[in-house]
């Protein structure tokens, strides 16, 4: 990673997380009782997966894996501006390589010697197999290879709806989700996600964004004359469109410095008002609301001007 100082040359572009589905192969949760130092714990199809899942896909799941495999993710709806409500467990055959994922057929997680993780994908084989003949389970996760270009090892900045209303968040890597050691991160296909070289890149970018987010809302509530809504909407609905971050440039850093402190307070709301969404959403507003103020005056000024 490069040092604090360095200046990004190419700003990082956004890209579309891995179609992880169907969601109830993917997406568990450790069977109750389950300690988190097992080597291979029980895992459970997660219940919010379950629910949220019709037909032929509405699946159980539940066996042993090795904790290797065990990652996380956010969707699309928890990412808030500057916060992020809560993260979701995965199980997935996958390797963080180098700048990148490695996908694990089954042959080569027994050549791993980790066992419970092969029998676990067999059979998820067979169910995938038995309902979908047109493509295989590892074309459907990782088409395009939006799975394996991800370096799950990185921060991320994760951006839900990028344009119009869009919230992002900078992610950076921690101990897991709910004490569970997570080997990593992997963009679900909801969000849309981007590396930047430092948290401080991290924090620069969702400043942007989040100062977009906060102008529109403005010109959609307060204004009704023809054309207002568009008055941004080329900088809006382009979000590659933002310089790369320059740390000589005061502009630039005087905007992360504002985003984390955004972050930081927004880390700990969602910690206070855990399982109240509606409460956090709106102390989150109230809580930025100054910040976003001069934010969004730096972007339309200095960083995207009209």
């Amino acid at each position: 990673m490069n040092s604090p100082s360095a200046v990004s040359h190419i700003a990082p572009k956004l890209r579309r997380g891995a179609p992880l589905l169907p969601r109830c192969f993917w997406f568990i949760e450790p069977a109750p009782g389950c300690d988190p130092g097992e080597t291979a714990p029980f895992i459970e199809t997660s219940p919010r997966a379950y629910k949220s899942s019709t037909g032929r896909w509405q699946i159980k799941r539940q066996g042993r894996v090795e904790k290797e495999y065990l990652f996380e993710t956010v969707l699309s709806r928890r990412v808030l501006p500057f916060a992020l409500l809560e993260k979701d467990l995965l199980f997935l055959p996958v390797v963080a390589m180098e700048n990148g994922a490695m996908l694990l057929e089954r042959a080569a997680l027994v050549a791993r010697g980790t066992l419970y993780a092969a029998a676990f994908v067999k059979e998820t084989e067979q169910i995938f197999g038995r309902r979908d003949r047109q493509k295989t389970l590892y074309e459907t996760i990782d088409s395009d290879r939006a799975l394996s270009i991800q370096d799950p090892h990185r921060n991320v900045v994760l951006v839900f709806r990028p344009g119009l209303n869009s919230a992002a968040a900078l992610l950076v890597q921690s101990a897991g989700a709910d004490g569970w050691a997570a080997n990593g991160f992997i963009a679900d296909h909801e969000t849309y996600y981007c590396y930047p070289e430092t948290e401080e890149e991290g924090d620069y970018l969702c400043g942007v964004l989040n100062a977009l987010r906060a102008e529109k809302t403005t010109d959609l509530a307060d204004a009704k004359a023809p054309g207002v809504q568009n008055r941004l909407t080329g900088l809006v609905l382009n979000p590659d469109s933002i310089p790369a971050y320059n740390r000589a440039n005061v502009e630039h850093t005087r905007l992360a410095a504002l985003a984390h402190e955004c972050r930081i307070v927004g880390e700990k709301l969602v910690q206070s008002y855990r399982g109240k969404p509606k409460n956090v959403r709106q102390a989150l507003t109230q809580a930025h609301k100054k910040q976003l103020s001069v934010m969004t005056q730096i972007v339309k000024s200095a960083i995207l001007p009209s």
